[in-house]
């Protein structure tokens, strides 16, 4: 029985310095040692829970969204050119960006003549002062979206605003009316039967929306039944104002550059 007893210990002495042998030059990892607290989410304080990711939700209504960069501080339009399309006479409206927001610079398309302004929101219409201080205009805006708009102008006619570019007006190219006009002379020309006709042509820009304009050219001719003088249309283009480029009156592309 005694025997047993110490063969019992001899047995677990071994198994023990087996263990400790086999231990012998191992690390043993202890996680709350070794690894690094982990930092706190972004802009979160310790102990405060992460914020729930923001999600953007399309605005509700109709009403004009844009990004605020791109606002005036006035009337909540963007800087850069405007066409302002009218029955009465089409213009560009040039509207300065950051601390000038507040000024800019109306151009006709007849002859490229500018108007400088400033303008300021009153309760219920801007009033803007063109070239001087003593000239009050009163407009009234309503905003259909981020890119159009329409102007009323002294509640006596409108004007429908389309956003083209964020250039400003010094660098901003188009062509006249007269300029335009003067192209469609030289277009008709080289295709003329006569070309001696391009020099008494009549030539009338109607301007439209969207930045084009339509050129009719007339000639006076007597009516060899009647003897009546009448107005002969030899033709007519509509072109966008920015590129000359457009179609004839039988629909055939032109490019009157």
């Amino acid at each position: 029985m005694k025997k047993t007893i110490n063969r019992i210990f001899a047995v677990t002495g071994m198994i023990l310095i087996s263990v400790l042998l086999f231990s012998c030059g191992r690390k043993t990892v202890l996680i709350d040692d070794e690894l690094p607290e982990l930092p706190p989410p972004v802009a979160a304080e310790v102990g405060t829970p992460a914020p729930a990711p923001v999600t953007e939700e399309e605005p509700e209504g109709t009403g004009v969204v844009v990004p605020e960069h791109l606002m005036t501080k006035e009337t909540g339009l963007r800087s850069g050119m405007w066409y302002a399309y009218s029955e009465t006479g089409s213009s560009y409206y040039c509207f300065y960006p950051g601390k000038n927001s507040d000024s800019g610079v109306k151009i006709s398309v007849e002859d490229g003549v500018t108007s400088a302004f400033k303008y300021e929101k009153r309760e219920k219409y801007y009033l803007f002062h063109f070239d001087k201080e003593d000239d009050n205009t009163s407009i009234n805006v309503e905003y259909l979206d981020s890119d159009h708009v329409n102007f009323e102008i002294n509640g006596t006619y409108y004007e429908q605003l389309e956003y083209v570019s964020d250039e400003q007006y010094n660098e901003f190219w188009f062509y006249t009316n007269k300029e335009i006009a003067e192209r469609a002379r030289e277009y008709y020309r080289k295709g003329a039967a006569n070309p001696k006709v391009a020099d008494v042509l009549v030539i009338n820009a109607f301007e439209m929306p969207g930045n084009e304009v339509t050129l009719q050219l007339t000639k006076k001719q007597k009516n060899k039944t009647t003897g009546d003088i009448e107005t002969v249309v030899c033709d007519s283009y509509t072109v966008n104002r920015l590129t000359a480029k457009g179609v004839d009156s039988l629909g055939f592309s032109v490019d009157i550059r």
